[in-house]
């Protein structure tokens, strides 16, 4: 199990405290700033003026810990619903193909899934805070093809085979829409919207997604993590 360096209920000197932060004990606007802080992490406090605080009470349920370790380690400086950020992780793990697919369609299987809307906009928030954080990193090489058409008038967007014979036919036809601009001096990267134009209709369009791998550095913190969202998922309402 991963010990996150939690604060206790007792007296912190500001030069502690400040050290266990990352903050300047000598700054001009230590107190407020130290004072915002263990807010965040979800500290009740008292305060001492020029000597520290005493930490009256600290995070206890799985939600409260797990907005703290989210808070401090990984940086999410935005609203954090814990049963949400609890689903998408566990997506990560359960759902066939999550770490590799469009957002949109991500978005989809948390609804599918977790009966939850869960914007694009939010996941891809909690996905660069989890890269800059080196908890998780973006694959170059572990890349996956998806599809879409429009069937039916539904616009459906699809896992494909880079093997396939209609995904074959789709890159020669490209080529040689693409080719042929290059032979009139026409950039083909100046042309790529009009060559999916064309070949939208009868063929939909193709694209790799490149794919979200777990650090292993890191995996003492993930498997906190891990932990407190099976907690948090075990009291979902059915």
């Amino acid at each position: 199990m991963f010990e996150f360096e939690r604060l206790e209920m007792r007296f912190y000197p500001r030069e502690e405290l400040a050290e266990i932060a990352g903050l300047d004990a000598q700054g001009h606007n230590f107190s407020a700033t130290m004072k915002r802080t263990l807010t965040l992490w979800g500290y009740e406090y008292t305060f001492q003026p020029r000597r520290g605080f005493t930490i009256t009470r600290v995070p206890t349920t799985p939600e409260e810990r797990l907005i703290e370790i989210l808070r401090r380690d990984v940086g999410i400086d935005t609203q954090i619903d814990p049963l949400q950020f609890s689903c998408f992780m566990s997506a990560c793990v359960i759902v066939p193909n999550f770490l590799g697919m469009p957002w949109r369609t991500r978005e989809i299987r948390m609804r599918e899934y977790f009966d939850l809307v869960i914007t694009d906009r939010t996941m891809m928030n909690w996905r660069d805070k989890l890269e800059e954080s080196k908890y998780i990193y973006i694959s170059i090489a572990d890349r996956t093809l998806w599809h879409i058409i429009t069937r039916d008038g539904r616009k459906v967007q699809e896992k494909a085979d880079s093997e396939s014979e209609e995904y074959k036919t789709y890159c020669k036809l490209r080529s040689g829409i693409l080719n042929g601009y290059e032979a009139i001096g026409i950039p083909s990267r100046t042309v790529w919207g009009e060559m999916v134009h064309q070949l939208y209709n009868e063929h939909g369009v193709y694209y790799y997604c490149k794919s979200i791998d777990f650090n292993g550095f890191k995996l003492k913190e993930l498997d906190y993590i891990h932990d407190l969202t099976l907690e948090i998922l075990r009291g979902k309402p059915d």
